[in-house]
């Protein structure tokens, strides 16, 4: 679907695919009748500035003049420190002011009175009028729109996130039920949403979550963190099964068989070199995130808040969190590696995975676990085609995982 624009306002050519995907994804959430344009900067016109620009669409800022609007924006903003309080005073301050609609990049809604929209929908569901950022993220096969919602006085309501395609619309939709589960299970170490709204609207998966800290004000101690992912992991329940009897090694061997990707066959060696050697062994199994790191969690006043609960998976090996944590705080330090990150940090697997008992083997053998995991992932979400960092799974996943093969071959290492 090609981008309207207004006169003397069009975008440069390199960036219409990047326009037109984030004005599909706000015609989704404003369907017809409503009119979604792209316009430049101007005070006249009430819509969406595309923050931090046209190139990299990663946040869509309402721009009309209010607390309200301040507040959805201010929202989405992190950081911490000096540099950080003082841009989030000036942007308040300038979206209050209503210059937002100076930025060089928006997105005019033409609303149709009485039309339905994804802010009417949620209004309903909530039990008042919304208005709403939306943040997109980086490009990869799980993005989706996920609307920082509030309400009139400026109050955050909601984080509502929109399931968009078959993907998304799974995620979504498994989160709501992750949610739940969680809710029945008692948590004490872990704060997680709550859901507030779910279900359909139009052809979109929606889920309403409400509000939990997002702030973090100092690293969270090791100790703390651990006691979290060891409650989750026990959280519905705990049982021993052997390597062969893992349900979640068949499903990862079905998904990885039926993708087509390139890595397909590498990965599908490695999960039956896994069941051959080492079908014998028994694992703990129980719950994981799926998701754990440092920017799906807040840590504030002795509170531990985790979000984005929707890769959350029962039935595997315990631990697969600890894994997923470490790796990938690593791979965000500027000038990582992903390759050089993966071996360093699996070569401390013991050590990471500690808190459940694993002997030498286990370890070796959740490890292998967790990559054949994220790697079936990547692959069946087709997270390389998308544009994403670590899709490219032959740079470091398959690499980081024949390098850990060998001592599975010969039992535990050294």
């Amino acid at each position: 679907m090609s981008s309207t624009t207004e006169p003397d306002n069009q975008p440069q050519p390199a960036d219409l695919g990047r326009l037109d995907d984030t004005i599909d994804i706000v015609r989704q959430l404003w369907p017809t009748p409503h009119v979604v344009t792209a316009v430049g900067p101007g005070l006249t016109a009430e819509g969406l500035s595309v923050l931090p620009n046209i190139r990299r669409p990663t946040r869509l800022v309402p721009d009309r003049a209010g607390r309200a609007a301040a507040h959805a924006l201010v929202g989405t903003v992190h950081g911490h420190g000096a540099a950080a309080v003082a841009r989030h005073t000036a942007l308040y301050a300038g979206a209050r002011l209503g210059l937002l609609r100076l930025a060089p990049s928006r997105l005019r809604v033409r609303e149709t009175p009485g039309a339905p929209s994804i802010l009417s929908h949620l209004g309903e569901a909530l039990g008042e009028p919304v208005t709403a950022s939306i943040h997109l993220g980086p490009p990869r096969a799980n993005r989706k729109p996920v609307l920082h919602v509030v309400g009139r006085s400026g109050r955050t309501l909601a984080y509502a996130k929109i399931g968009i395609n078959d993907l998304t619309r799974s995620l979504v939709a498994g989160e709501a039920d992750a949610l739940c589960s969680l809710a029945a299970a008692g948590l004490r170490r872990v704060t997680v949403p709550r859901v507030a709204s779910a279900g359909t609207w139009r052809d979109l998966q929606v889920l309403a979550l409400s509000p939990v800290g997002t702030r973090t004000a100092g690293p969270v101690p090791a100790a703390r963190l651990e006691q979290a992912m060891v409650e989750v992991a026990a959280a519905l329940g705990t049982e021993s099964r052997s390597v062969a009897a893992l349900g979640h090694l068949r499903s990862l061997r079905e998904s990885t068989a039926s993708t087509g990707s390139i890595h397909g066959p590498a990965l599908l060696a490695a999960v039956d070199r896994l069941l051959d050697r080492h079908g014998d062994v028994v694992l703990p199994t129980g719950t994981w995130h799926g998701d754990w790191t440092p920017w799906n969690m807040g840590f504030d006043d002795g509170e531990l808040s985790v979000w984005d609960w929707e890769r959350m998976q029962t039935g595997v090996p315990l631990g697969l969190d600890a894994l997923h944590f470490a790796i990938q705080r690593a791979m965000r330090v500027p000038g990582s590696q992903p390759l050089q990150v993966a071996r360093e940090q699996l070569g401390a697997r013991r050590m990471l995975l500690a808190p459940w008992g694993y002997d030498a083997l286990g370890a070796d053998v959740v490890s292998a676990v967790y990559l054949l995991t994220i790697g079936a992932r990547y692959a069946a979400d087709g997270q390389e085609s998308a544009g994403a960092r670590l899709g490219r799974l032959g740079d470091w996943l398959v690499p980081a995982l024949e390098t850990l093969l060998p001592s599975l071959a010969t039992g535990p290492s050294a």
